[in-house]
């Protein structure tokens, strides 16, 4: 009985903590972030799709470059975030990711609202060619800044919040992942239901215009977040210099290999590699069988249902043994 009395004070004092400590604007923050990504990952894969609808030739090289990029680019992101502060960053971050994708939309519209004129002009190879060119760069541009954003508040602006507390790092960390999971379930159903009962155009007016409106509230909450908690304007610890581009690449993998993490890390990404990613790919692949987008939206839905259970049990597990 006093077990339970304590769990329920401890539940009690983590809801006034989320309501009047603040930490309902950064999950709200997150959320907005989230929703955007989640929706532009779904959406790109069906627009890349159906720019080129016979083979999955666009979508596959999509993959393989945006992967090099973010390889090839990550430490030169790395060392921008070490030398700027921490609001500038997540400003520059948070436009330059919303500001493209909807620019990426801008430019699928304009492809799909004058289709026949742009394969009456240059033919449908070349025009399907040059409208992905032009999304799959203008989205690398995207990819980056969301992972210069994901940086940014998730491994340094929760650590300072959580002000060295692990229990409450774990369960921001956790509350974070679950977020981004419900995301991944709502935003897929609702962007099926959208490109297979509309069209791609309205899709995409959608998609760029939902980014335009989110990017105020965005940085409104995280200037809002900044300003409540002190610690954020303090001065970030000196990190050791890095060279930017592939120099730069090359020195982080010689720290990751140097790490005592590095054999876990390579675990995951052993198990990642020998698990089907129901991504992109995988997407494009079923839209190649005429599943419609509205039934893929509904089964990528299904999928994340099981990570959101993973995720509230991990933050459960946590909290549970971390008290034996």
């Amino acid at each position: 009985m006093a077990e339970e009395d304590e769990e329920a004070a401890e539940e009690v004092a983590e809801t006034k903590e989320v309501v009047q400590g603040g930490l309902w604007k950064l999950y709200c923050s997150r959320a907005l972030t989230a929703w955007g990504d989640r929706l532009w990952a779904f959406g790109l894969a069906l627009f890349l799709f159906k720019v080129r609808p016979q083979d999955l030739l666009i979508v596959a090289l999509y993959g393989l470059i945006n992967c090099a990029v973010s390889i090839a680019l990550g430490a030169s992101l790395g060392g921008w975030i070490d030398a700027t502060g921490r609001l500038r960053a997540a400003k520059v971050f948070l436009v330059v990711q919303n500001s493209s994708v909807a620019a990426a939309c801008l430019a699928l519209s304009l492809y799909f609202y004058w289709l026949d004129y742009w394969v009456e002009q240059v033919g449908e190879d070349a025009a399907s060619l040059a409208i992905a060119a032009v999304t799959m760069a203008i989205s690398l541009v995207s990819t980056l800044a969301s992972i210069g954003s994901k940086i940014v508040v998730e491994k340094d602006w929760i650590v300072v919040i959580a002000g060295g507390d692990n229990n409450k790092l774990a369960l921001m960390n956790s509350i974070f992942r679950t977020i981004d999971l419900v995301c991944l379930t709502l935003t897929p159903t609702l962007a099926g239901i959208l490109f297979d009962f509309t069209s791609y155009l309205v899709a995409a007016l959608f998609i760029g215009g939902w980014n335009l409106v989110s990017v105020f509230l965005e940085v409104a909450l995280l200037v809002s977040i900044h300003r409540q908690f002190p610690a954020l304007s303090e001065t970030k610890p000196s990190a050791p210099a890095t060279e930017g581009g592939l120099t730069g690449s090359l020195q982080a993998w010689r720290l990751y290999f140097l790490h005592p993490t590095r054999l876990a890390g390579l675990g995951l990404a052993l198990l990642y590699m020998t698990v089907l990613g129901f991504d992109a790919i995988t997407w494009g692949y079923m839209l190649l069988q005429c599943v419609p987008e509205s039934v893929l939206g509904g089964m990528v839905a299904v999928s994340a249902l099981v990570g959101v259970l993973g995720a509230s049990g991990c933050a459960a597990l946590w909290l549970q043994f971390s008290k034996r």
